[in-house]
């Protein structure tokens, strides 16, 4: 057998006895070593667990900030809503409605991050199937799961950073490109696009695509593609969202 080949056989060996820190730090330092790994058993329980508590848990330890970030998004929600119905909430009202808006808060974070998780897995799934794709559900569901640490570890970066900045970042991240543009921009449809541009999310963005190539059975650049169309897609509505609120905030 040739040194060729049993490097190989090791590395095949390596990869299926992949552990659970292993495959956590691989997301990060060899992602498709992890995303084979997955393809040959899929994980869902550390995934479910990462992405119902991870930006929950930034609320919880930094609530101070949170409050404030709830407080001014109620302010910019009424004038918008004052806009569209001519009914008035006064900062009193929306500082009494503070503890219930809290407590929604902390009810519909984990909600709406696991439903993000399992809708991003159904329309990839959808269109690779559609498309005469391989891979399961839990495959697709492991891989963009696992993808999930990216954005996590930007989360705790975000929780070390707020103890210089006193802001929790989540109008707009804090690797963002529209962070080297000036206040003049905002609430135009450019600077919504950009706000969604951050190292980040491209970066989890990339570990999809990776993941969902090794599973999928397409090749890279036909998965790359699909990838970024949906990247693009999603600043776009970032982009008309900006726009609509953007004289309100």
């Amino acid at each position: 057998m040739s040194e060729f080949q049993t490097n190989i056989i090791n590395e095949e060996v390596t990869i299926k006895k992949m552990g659970f820190f292993q495959r956590v730090a691989g997301v990060i330092t060899s992602p498709g070593k992890v995303m084979e790994n997955l393809k040959e058993k899929p994980r869902i329980l550390f995934p479910l667990f990462l992405i119902a508590i991870a930006q929950l848990a930034l609320y919880m330890i930094r609530m101070p900030l949170y409050q404030d970030f709830l407080r001014k998004s109620s302010l910019a929600g009424a004038e918008f809503a004052k806009s569209l119905t001519g009914i008035e909430l006064t900062p009193e009202m929306i500082e009494q409605s503070m503890s219930q808006a809290v407590i929604q808060g902390i009810i519909t974070t984990p909600i709406a991050s696991l439903f993000g998780w399992f809708l991003t897995t159904v329309i990839f799934l959808a269109i690779f199937k559609i498309a005469g794709g391989q891979g399961k559900f839990k495959q697709y569901l492991s891989v963009i799961g696992y993808a999930y640490v990216i954005s996590a570890l930007y989360l705790l970066i975000t929780l070390v950073v707020s103890y210089f900045s006193g802001s929790l970042h989540l109008d707009m991240p804090l690797t963002s490109i529209a962070t080297l543009f000036g206040e003049e921009m905002k609430g135009s449809f450019i600077f919504g696009m950009l706000k969604g541009l951050d190292v980040f999310s491209i970066w989890h963005s990339g570990v999809i695509a990776i993941g969902l190539t090794i599973v999928s059975g397409f090749k890279k650049r036909t998965v790359y593609g699909i990838v970024a169309g949906l990247f693009i897609i999603g600043l776009l509505i970032a982009g008309f969202t900006e726009t609509a609120m953007g004289a309100y905030l």
